[in-house]
């Protein structure tokens, strides 16, 4: 189609199997190729594939064929291979297709394989002697285009060494020969002899081919040489019988009239023209003469009419095969096409119009299978169409659902100036329309992008007038558009720097592409601000330059910005030296100190001159040599160090232990490291002492006779500690009295004494004295009734309520019973009691706030630090994405790291922020329905780049199919992540494998590693925090000893559990116990 480029193409392969291509441009404007299968029930579309790029109207035949008015033959060229053939020569026979107003409408064409002719040229030569070969001559010398020994059928110039005979041949044709339509006759010589050669031109109409004969000369003449003798004999007899023939009819006078009068017979019957020879008598010659004239004018006649039958013949093939294509049109065209008669029954119908409307030739629209309002306004646009008017419009109809839009035309069919019947055509244009819609809200988009960025967007004329100016162009400069418009770009110039923006203008134009530059601008209040200019040159079709679109953007506040940066970095030295907290920055190449700061040298015990210029291990700082290869080594993998403990040796002195934190920093053009180290010393002392606490204070209370506890202020007496002397007391563990999980410690009281005890507990609290203390029984689980003494205080918080109750009970009840035996010494007990339960409640309430302490630091310095951590993990993606500037491939690679170690330290922590909240009873649970493949799948996503770093084998699945829960998902990713984040990182050949399954209500997850295992003495401190059971392992794999922690408190606030089975060096394995549906705190049910 000379309009959009489609194209149909019918192809047979040697095997006789048949396909049909379409290349199609579809309404959305994409084209694709549409590959049916030829079946005998008709086309099967077989697949439909993006375009390959073909383009028919740049093809030889489609060329010569646009500036053809009738058939024409192309000469020779390649048709295109694919999948069906070869790349092969060929010639095509096209037929152009025109309105009748003359417009070229398409091509028909029909492509001749030349591999074809040469077979048949093959099959014909009857032996060696002889063969037959066709060339197409041109005015550039002549193209073999068939030979009996040509196999690909590819052409070949005149001069190849295919047959020796097409030299010379060539350079008569190149003289003109044959250049007549006659016959042309060459004795060629050759290496192998001489040949013979006739030759003839094809007639007009036909290809530009010329056929030629090729015959052995030698092999021809010995035939003739062996039938010699034969010959001669033959040429006498004959002369000698035709010599006594005439002699004898010379005599006959009959015999001419008989002649003519068969002749004449002849030519009444079948038998054709049959001409009388001029000879005998006078009379008889003229007879036969005007016999052979008249004869000669009816063969003239009777040619003319079998032409004429001939040229009808073809005019009918040709009506037929026209049909054929109408048909063929009518059945594939893309749009909906339908002919009524006049009484307004379909007599046509395309594929289209029947696939949406059903069969319908011979009835009226109002009998097919459309909603009655559709069927009315077809027949009555049908009907106005035959009464002589031509219809068009668009509708809009429901379709499955969905609106779908039409654009119709309906025209009267007239013959001899009467309607006989109307034509109507419908396109589908639902998908232009939407993306006419489409374009439109782009439009509107663009239009409010343009009016709401920050960005001044200005238009400019190629003299720098100024064509469009957008609002955020007026904040910058303070003009309106009205006041803008029309204006030359230099009103917002400074005086200074106009010539030089002139000189950038006529580059700009002069180069055609992109600019960049920085100057200075007037404001409409006569401010002079600094503005940043994006500009590009706008080119019409024909690359004339037709404009330019500028983006301005005012950077007097950044420019302000990097000033008050450079005064902050000589800020920075200045603290740098006066930093409580001692610092170095030296050369990362060679690692020689550049610059100490004085607490450094200070904690070192060294003078500036034996540092500087020195490295650490030359300088003697370290106690162990190995530290140092430890620090550096981290270093190498990790790009920084992060709180590491190590010793520094002073010059005189004890070792000091110090935290290490180690940053690559720029100085210039050298990559340096600020390294800071923190005295450690009395936080290791304090460390220990509180360590020593802690271990006084739990045998303490395990060695209690009794039960110590800490519950909430309320009438359950809601326990949140007990310890192990509850078992012996009142027959329940610790575990089920905590939190009320079997029964709540008021109901063991005797109910006699349970509101007694509220009321006199209250009443301590009221009058300020804080302590109470009360004897009252209580009921064991056996059933025995038991009396019980009770010492306990009120904690006060911050506001001054009381929540929380800490005490003491033990069982009096042998007292009781031989109370005046032993009154001496319960008082003695009550005294040691009071004095234990006083140095209990003094520990207990330092360690709660130290505990408390702990908390607010913890989640004060995480908030504090998550902000600037934000920051520079989001600039440091400015700057790797170059939206700063481009980057060399060393800044590249610092920035990572960056920003690596920067999410490294934010996921440290929002664990220390997850811990707080846990232990200060504030993390949320959001119970959702969740599959955990989703989850094993994204934990393995995030794990990818290590398992491929490490070199592991790493799988996850579901053993029984999918596995759905009840829990908090993000909570359940972040325990099953951190436990194989610990399974990668402790692993150093093998695999890690993850495993869910559902086990009776419960959901069980597995991580399974062949790591460095655990040694079996350091599994119960696994779940510590801050612990880490190999300190080795802390230093050669890192880590803070919180993940297993947090790990644990997670399935408590979860519901779950977690154990864990190792194998010291040959691996390990966490296993995840979670309840299929997870309650929320107090008890709600799951979501």
């Amino acid at each position: 189609m000379e309009a959009t480029g489609e194209y149909a193409m019918l192809e047979r392969r040697e095997d006789s199997a048949c396909r049909l291509r379409e290349y199609l441009l579809l309404p959305s404007g994409e084209r694709v190729i549409r590959q049916h299968r030829v079946t005998r029930e008709g086309f099967e579309l077989e697949k439909t594939e993006p375009w390959d790029g073909y383009d028919p109207r740049t093809r030889p035949f489609y060329q010569q064929a646009r500036g053809a008015t009738g058939p024409v033959w192309t000469r020779a060229y390649p048709f295109v291979g694919n999948d069906w053939h070869p790349e092969v020569l060929g010639v095509t026979h096209a037929l152009p297709v025109r309105s009748g107003a003359g417009a070229l409408l398409g091509v028909w064409d029909v492509d001749f394989d030349m591999r074809e002719l040469s077979r048949f040229l093959k099959n014909g030569a009857s032996d060696q002697t002889g063969y037959a070969l066709v060339m197409e001559v041109a005015e550039a010398g002549a193209v073999l285009i068939a030979h009996p020994a040509m196999s690909a059928g590819r052409g070949e110039g005149a001069a190849s060494p295919l047959d020796p005979v097409l030299p010379q041949l060539t350079t008569f044709l190149r003289n003109g020969a044959g250049a007549g339509g006659g016959m042309l006759t060459l004795r060629v010589k050759t290496e192998e002899g001489v040949r013979l050669v006739a030759s003839r031109r094809l007639a007009a109409g036909g290809p530009p081919w010329l056929v030629a004969v090729v015959f052995d000369e030698a092999a021809a003449l010995a035939k003739l040489e062996g039938n010699r003798q034969w010959i001669w004999l033959l040429v006498l007899g004959v002369t000698g019988l035709a010599v006594l023939t005439a002699a004898w009819l010379a005599h006959v006078l009959w015999r001419p009239v008989e002649q003519l009068r068969a002749a004449a017979e002849g030519l009444a019957g079948e038998s054709g023209l049959r001409t009388v020879p001029v000879e005998g008598p006078r009379e008889l010659t003229r007879l036969a003469e005007t016999y052979n004239t008249m004869a000669q004018a009816v063969e003239t006649r009777r040619r003319e009419l079998l032409a004429a039958n001939l040229r009808l013949q073809e005019e009918v093939r040709q009506r037929g095969l026209r049909e054929a294509e109408l048909e063929a049109v009518f059945a594939n065209a893309p749009v909906e096409i339908w002919a009524v008669d006049t009484a307004g029954r379909y007599t046509l119908q395309s594929r289209r119009l029947r696939e949406r409307c059903g069969e319908g030739i011979g009835a009226t629209p109002e009998e097919l299978s459309l909603p009655p309002e559709v069927a009315e306004a077809y027949a009555q646009n049908n009907r106005r169409a035959l009464g002589g008017e031509t219809v068009r419009g668009e509708t809009t109809e429901e379709t499955g659902g969905q609106q779908a839009h039409y654009h119709w035309i309906v025209s009267p069919i007239r013959i001899g100036g009467l309607v006989t019947g109307a034509l109507g055509v419908s396109i589908d244009v639902t998908e232009r329309r939407r993306a006419e819609d489409a374009l439109w809200r782009s439009q509107q988009r663009l239009r409010l992008h343009l009016e709401n960025t920050p960005l001044g967007v200005v238009d400019w004329s190629p003299d720098m007038t100024v064509l469009s100016w957008n609002p955020a162009a007026e904040a910058v400069f303070g003009w309106s558009a009205g006041d803008a418009l029309g204006r030359n770009g230099l009103f917002i110039v400074p005086e200074a720097e106009r010539a030089e923006v002139k000189a950038l203008w006529a580059d700009l134009l002069a180069t055609r592409g992109g600019y960049r530059h920085y100057n200075q601008n007037l404001t409409r209040d006569g401010r002079i601000i600094d503005c940043e200019w994006y500009n590009t040159v706008l080119l019409d079709e024909n690359e004339q330059v037709i404009g330019v679109s500028s983006l301005v953007l005012d950077v007097s506040q950044r420019l302000n910005a990097e000033a008050l940066l450079r005064e902050s970095e000589e800020r920075f030295l200045h603290a740098f030296q006066a930093s409580p907290v001692a610092k170095i920055i030296s050369r990362r190449r060679d690692g020689t100190i550049l610059d100490a700061n004085d607490r450094f040298l200070q904690m070192v015990d060294r003078k500036r001159e034996d540092v500087v210029g020195r490295t650490s291990l030359d300088a003697g700082i370290w106690e162990s040599p190995a530290d140092r290869a430890l620090f550096l080594q981290t270093l190498d993998r990790d790009g920084e160090l992060r709180d590491r403990e190590y010793r520094l040796r002073p010059r005189t002195g004890e070792p000091v232990d110090v935290i290490v934190s180690a940053a690559a920093v720029s100085l210039g053009d050298d990559m340096c490291l600020l390294v800071t180290f923190v005295d450690n010393t009395e936080r290791k002392r304090a460390e220990q002492a509180l360590r020593e606490s802690q271990r006084f204070l739990s045998s303490l209370v395990g060695h209690l006779p009794g039960m110590v506890y800490r519950c909430r202020n309320d009438k359950q007496w809601t326990m949140t500690f007990v310890s192990n002397g509850a078992k012996e007391l009142t027959g329940y563990t610790p575990a089920e009295l905590e939190h009320n999980r079997v029964l709540d410690f008021a109901s063991l009281v005797h109910p006699e004494d349970r509101d007694r005890l509220w009321r006199e507990t209250q009443a301590a609290i009221a009058s300020g004295r804080n302590a109470f203390s009360y004897e009252y029984r209580i009921r064991h689980r056996s059933g025995e009734v038991r009396w019980v003494w009770e010492r306990g205080e009120a904690q006060i918080e911050g506001d001054g309520t009381v929540s929380t109750l800490v005490g003491f009970i033990t069982d009096i009840s042998e007292r009781k019973s031989a109370e005046d035996e032993v009154l001496m010494l319960n008082l003695s007990l009550e005294r040691r009691v009071e004095e234990r339960t006083a140095e209990l409640a003094a520990a207990n309430g330092q360690l709660k706030e130290l505990d408390r302490l702990k908390s607010e630091f913890l989640a004060t310095m995480s908030h504090e630090l998550r902000t600037p951590l934000n920051s520079i993990i989001g600039f440091s993606s400015i700057l790797r994405q170059g939206l700063a500037g481009p980057l060399n491939g060393e800044q590249e690679k610092q920035i990572d790291m960056v920003r690596g170690s920067a999410r490294h330290l934010l996921s440290l922590i929002n664990d220390l922020l997850d811990l707080s909240r846990i232990e200060s009873g504030h993390m949320e649970v959001s119970v959702e329905e969740f599959e955990l493949a989703g989850v094993l799948s994204e934990v393995e996503a995030v794990l990818a780049p290590m398992v491929t770093q490490r070199g592991l084998a790493y799988g996850s699945r579901c053993v029984g199919g999918a596995v759905r829960i009840f829990s908090d998902r993000q909570r359940v990713f972040q325990v099953i992540l951190n436990l194989a984040n610990n399974a990668v990182k402790f692993t150093e050949r093998g695999s890690v494998t993850v495993e869910c399954e559902s086990v009776a209500g419960e959901v069980v997850v597995r991580v399974r590693d062949t790591g460095i295992g655990i040694k079996a003495e350091h599994l119960p401190l696994l779940f510590e925090a801050f612990r880490q059971v190999d300190g080795s392992a802390r230093r050669v794999y890192e880590g803070t000893g919180l993940g297993l922690h947090l790990c644990r408190k997670l399935l408590d606030l979860l519901g779950g559990r977690i154990v864990v089975e190792s194998v010291y060096r040959e691996g390990s394995c966490f296993t995840v116990t979670l309840p299929r549906k997870t309650l929320k705190p107090g008890g709600a049910k799951p979501v």
